[in-house]
């Protein structure tokens, strides 16, 4: 898909680190690929987090279970928003749970609902 230009990619159910995994195969051809890798094991999210803390800027770990597919982009679109949290006027939704939820971690929200 990187081939195609795609650059964002979500990586569900993505177990243990391998080589390559899926932020290195994007990212040798689209080097500022992001990727948001989703698994629900605590094994698996606590590696992927030690990876993270190596320095892979644009990947990011969701805990979350492949059966709600809901939470997971919503968890995803608040880890992208906390990513810019200093630069950051308002986080906008139509949706209130997800409102609730980026209140609750301090994000500045706008809801019209």
């Amino acid at each position: 898909m990187a081939n195609q230009g795609v650059g964002q990619f979500i990586d569900l159910g993505c177990g243990m680190p391998t080589a390559p995994n899926t932020d290195e195969s994007a990212r040798a051809i689209i080097p500022d690929a992001g990727v948001a890798c989703v698994d629900n094991d605590t094994v698996v999210l606590n590696r992927l987090r030690e990876r993270l803390a190596k320095g892979r800027a644009g990947v990011t770990v969701v805990d979350g279970d492949v059966r709600e597919v809901a939470a997971i982009l919503d968890a995803i679109h608040l880890a992208a928003a906390m990513s810019l949290r200093t630069s950051l006027s308002a986080f906008v939704t139509y949706d209130k749970r997800l409102a609730a939820a980026a209140q609750e971690v301090g994000l500045p929200v706008l809801s019209p609902v």
